[in-house]
């Protein structure tokens, strides 16, 4: 349902139920993680850090540590794309800032990009 029709993982019920509600009153975690993921199994934190979305990923590493040592479908963290793959320019505050939020999270699993 999901690859042919990506738009009803966004379709509510009578209620204004998304899969993603029913998803969790089930507590169906395999349902859940298919509808936070893009087709790459991006998370948003993924996504954020891919677009140079600064204000968006402070606002997720200041709810969660998780995401941070995620990887997606091509075995990348989120740091992996704001580092090598996001278009930006990588001498201002806010991307410097970036970066140290989403090492803070798990530094022993993160410092072999710092080499």
């Amino acid at each position: 349902m999901a690859k042919a029709n990506p738009k009803s993982l966004h379709l509510a019920d009578k209620k204004g139920f998304t899969p993603l509600h029913i998803s969790c009153k089930f507590d169906d975690i395999e349902t859940f993680n298919l509808l936070i993921r893009d087709a790459n199994g991006n998370l948003p934190l993924h996504i954020a850090c891919l677009e140079s979305s600064y204000r968006v990923v402070s606002y997720i590493r200041e709810r969660s540590t998780r995401e941070a040592t995620e990887l997606n479908n091509e075995g990348k963290l989120p740091i992996e794309l704001l580092l090598y793959e996001a278009e930006f320019d990588r001498y201002t505050f806010e991307y410097i800032q970036c970066v140290y939020k989403l090492l803070r999270a798990n530094p022993e699993s993160l410092s072999h990009l710092l080499v």
